[in-house]
């Protein structure tokens, strides 16, 4: 239940209710499907996120399946995820994510620095030796 107020309130804070058909993906085996909602911040979209629970999974935990920054370097993501912990934190949820560069869209970004952002907030590299998954812990 938690898990659902918590996107609730990230969807209601950023305004997220249309999906960006630009980032959508229906046909991804490993890696999808994505259904990111576009996210505004003082009326302009300033990106998309797919943040979701599953179905039929464990409790306890929201994927942060897709996000992507429309102009980087202007601090956009940090402000989205950001919130994104605040959140997790407040309903005392887990955060999960696949930390891999998207490249559909332009230069992606290094794994090595990708990796290193999600770790200033708090995330963690999963133990299983070649996995890019990140686990990030309530009040990390």
């Amino acid at each position: 239940m938690n898990e659902e107020a918590l996107i609730k309130e990230f969807r209601e804070h950023f305004t997220a209710g249309e999906v960006d058909k630009a980032h959508r993906y229906e046909n991804e085996q490993l890696m999808g499907p994505f259904k990111p909602l576009v996210v505004y911040i003082k009326g302009e979209a300033i990106g998309c996120v797919d943040l979701r629970k599953s179905p039929n999974t464990i409790s306890g935990f929201v994927e942060l399946a897709y996000i992507y920054i429309y102009r980087a370097q202007q601090g956009y993501g940090s402000v989205v995820l950001a919130k994104i912990c605040d959140l997790a934190d407040s309903y005392n949820l887990e955060l999960e994510l696949d930390a891999v560069p998207v490249s559909k869209f332009g230069k992606p970004i290094p794994i090595e620095i990708l990796h290193g952002f999600y770790r200033k907030f708090g995330f963690q590299n999963s133990e299983v030796v070649g996995s890019n998954m990140m686990t990030r812990y309530p009040n990390a």
